[in-house]
């Protein structure tokens, strides 16, 4: 079965059939003592109850996978094992209510205690409800330190709010100590996330066209917050979204403190004003109102046998790699376009003329926008809007300043160095390895495209080489312009005609940038040869 309700389906049969068998066994087994060839019916009620064990010791390892974040399976025990996952907060959340103490602390210390009902089931999935989420977790704190009459009509204000937000948060929020990033409408679109690993978070006031902008930390990172920044005003605007609690203090011996006296690893400790302790730093949050460092440089190249992306701020989910490296591609040669989710899912993930499903492309946008992180507060690929429009912005790509620099050199009195830092770009034949997938780089036009470019770049800086006396450089930039388009009649032909090479010179402190450009191909593609080597003898 291939139909989306297949799954829901075997899971619905595999659930009423094994929840009816201990009855079926515990009734039919008494049965046994009464009739003729009992035993046979007792071995087949064996048989049954083995049966039934490994029915449960399958679903327990199906949760054990989700739980770790682990692909499975799209069948009905996977569905079985969801819906208990789902479900198990619910059943935790009770517990673990009724043994909250609240503590004394020092004056200047603030206790923020995490609710387990923020990992609980969503009844409403808006981005809009977000902020109030967090001010729930706030509210929850403050009536369970100050316990009163009117605690239960205050909490039932917040009935309506959906707990969920806060694990789907945790989902979409990048696994590095910290950073600030902006969370739009795909909020709703990730699965909840039950977060092990302390995280604390708070809202910034910072203006925002597509989201909500999002400070996050974890121990031993930094936590961006607006003015002012006081022990009082921390309590209300930090929030843990984690089975945990925050402990807001000012000084380190008040930090060192409260991690001596925590009696739980899921404590996380903010501390004001730390010092350069390295022991401690790895150990707390620090604060800050500066705005955030400057996110590293992310470049794909294209110009080489296997596609690239660095600069990456975590790596790609390794079964996902291959599309997330191609997805990132195909947006960065659309540039300022809005893609949408079907040309993604039927041209750039498909595999074997099979369509990608959205499931696949909802986990790979995810992980491409967690790997790529965030430039000045707002994610490289943005947040999907009710639009379902897919665009990216903040990635280098070596294509196009491939085209951006020929396209000058044809502007340019002086094209010679442009077409040579042009063609520096290329490493390789483009995209030669790769055996699965960029079918739309050639259908699409941009293999054609850039062999044209390739072909008048290498033509035109021979003939400037020539003029210039620099045989050398003239060979360079046909082999750079093969590399491009191995079957290009007109490169193999002026290959063909190519002069030989000058003589190695015999004074060495004259300069020649011919000889330079033209010399350093060995070294790109080879490498210095390794130190002590012999030459070969002739």
């Amino acid at each position: 079965m291939t139909r989306p309700t297949s799954a829901p389906l075997q899971g619905v049969a595999l659930l009423t059939y094994f929840a009816l068998l201990p009855y079926v066994i515990w009734t039919k087994w008494s049965l046994a003592s009464r009739v003729s060839h009992g035993w046979i019916l007792r071995d087949a009620l064996s048989g049954l109850a083995l049966f039934w064990i490994l029915f449960v010791a399958l679903v327990v390892a199906y949760l054990l996978q989700m739980r770790h974040r682990r692909s499975v399976p799209r069948n009905g025990l996977a569905w079985v094992a969801g819906g208990i996952l789902t479900l198990l907060p619910f059943l935790l959340s009770s517990s673990a209510g009724a043994q909250t103490i609240a503590r004394p602390v020092a004056p200047v210390t603030a206790s923020v205690s995490a609710p387990a009902s923020s990992v609980t089931s969503t009844r409403h999935g808006d981005l809009a409800q977000l902020p109030l989420a967090l001010l729930a977790v706030s509210r929850r704190r403050r009536l369970s330190a100050h316990s009163s009459s009117t605690g239960d009509s205050e909490a039932e204000d917040f009935s309506d709010l959906d707990p969920q937000l806060l694990a789907r948060l945790c989902e979409v929020l990048p696994s590095d100590l910290g950073g600030v990033v902006e969370v739009g409408e795909e909020i709703s679109l990730v699965p909840p996330s039950l977060e092990d690993d302390p995280l604390v978070c708070t809202l910034l006031t910072s203006p925002s066209s597509r989201g909500i902008v999002v400070s996050y930390a974890r121990p031993g990172g930094v936590l961006h917050v607006d003015e002012p920044v006081s022990v009082s005003s921390l309590e209300r605007r930090i929030h843990p979204l984690h089975r945990g609690d925050v402990v807001v203090v000012h000084s380190v011996e008040e930090a060192w403190r409260a991690l001596a006296l925590r009696s739980v690893e899921t404590r996380v400790v903010v501390v004001l004003r730390p010092s350069t302790d390295p022991d401690l730093l790895a150990r707390v949050v620090r604060v800050t109102t500066d705005a955030p460092a400057p996110a590293k440089d992310v470049r794909v190249e294209l110009l080489r046998p296997l596609p690239l992306v660095s600069g990456l701020e975590e790596p790609f989910v390794p079964t996902l790699r291959r599309r997330c490296v191609e997805m990132v591609a195909y947006l960065a040669l659309h540039p300022g376009e809005p893609v949408t989710g079907e040309r993604l899912r039927t041209r750039v993930l498909a595999n074997a003329q099979i369509d990608a499903s959205r499931a696949t492309l909802a986990n790979t946008a995810t992980s491409v926008r967690r790997s790529l992180g965030a430039r000045h507060g707002e994610w490289r690929l943005a947040p999907v809007g009710p639009s379902g429009l897919y665009e990216l912005s903040g990635v280098q790509l070596d294509v196009a300043d491939f085209h951006l620099l020929v396209a000058e050199a044809r502007r340019s009195e002086e094209p010679y160095d442009l077409l040579v830092r042009a063609l520096r770009l290329v490493q390789g034949e483009p995209l030669a390895s790769v055996l699965k997938g960029y079918e739309w780089f050639r259908f699409e036009g941009h293999l054609a495209q850039l062999q044209r470019e390739g072909e008048l770049a290498a033509l035109a800086l021979v003939d400037l080489a020539l003029e210039r006396g620099q045989p050398e450089v003239a060979l360079w930039a046909l082999r750079q312009g093969l590399l491009i388009d191995p079957e290009s009649p007109r490169l193999l032909e002026e290959l063909e005609r190519a002069p030989r090479l000058s003589p190695l010179r015999s004074h060495p402190e004259i300069s020649d940038q011919g000889r330079e450009v033209a010399g350093r191909w060995a070294l790109e593609r080879f490498g210095p040869r390794p130190e002590g080597r012999e030459s070969p003898e002739s």
